[in-house]
């Protein structure tokens, strides 16, 4: 392959970083319900629908469902999100023993029930009824995070 032929390969690749606008905390409808936040919504359908619109209208390509400690409430929204085209991460916003809110963020292709096991070993049993604090610390939850192959926000 002469020098030329190379140069005109290498052209053809992508010109670098690619960016994508993101929203990593975004609540499920049931969170707001939970903590009685104000919204013009009657129903999960109607709040996941605006969503989505309102993302797209602004460009986001990626988000992340982060309920605290929980993270079966986001599924059906997971699913619309996707529906739209928009990357979707599982995860989860817990609070470490000390009362640092963090973000547990999992990969785009990971199940729920994973995210519902890692929550599990942090000591939320029982999403409906979870504990303030999970069992962690900052640092330990780090450290954990890192074997959990999750990133941690």
């Amino acid at each position: 392959m002469s020098n030329l032929d190379r140069m005109a390969n290498a052209q053809k690749l992508p010109s670098g970083a690619r960016f994508y606008r993101c929203a990593l905390q975004v609540n499920p409808f049931e969170y707001l319900v939970r903590q009685k936040k104000p919204t013009t919504f009657s129903n999960e359908a109607d709040y996941n629908a605006a969503m989505v619109v309102q993302c797209l209208r602004l460009g986001i390509e990626v988000i992340a469902i982060t309920d605290h400690q929980r993270c079966v409430t986001g599924q059906t929204l997971a699913k619309d999100f996707q529906a739209a085209g928009i990357t979707v991460f599982p995860g989860a916003e817990v609070e470490t023993k000390e009362g640092v809110h963090m973000l547990l963020i999992f990969e785009s292709n990971s199940s729920w029930e994973r995210c519902n096991g890692i929550l599990g070993d942090c000591g939320i049993h029982d999403q409906t009824h979870p504990p303030t604090a999970i069992k962690y610390d900052v640092h330990e939850l780090m450290r954990e995070c890192a074997q959990w192959n999750c990133i941690c926000i």
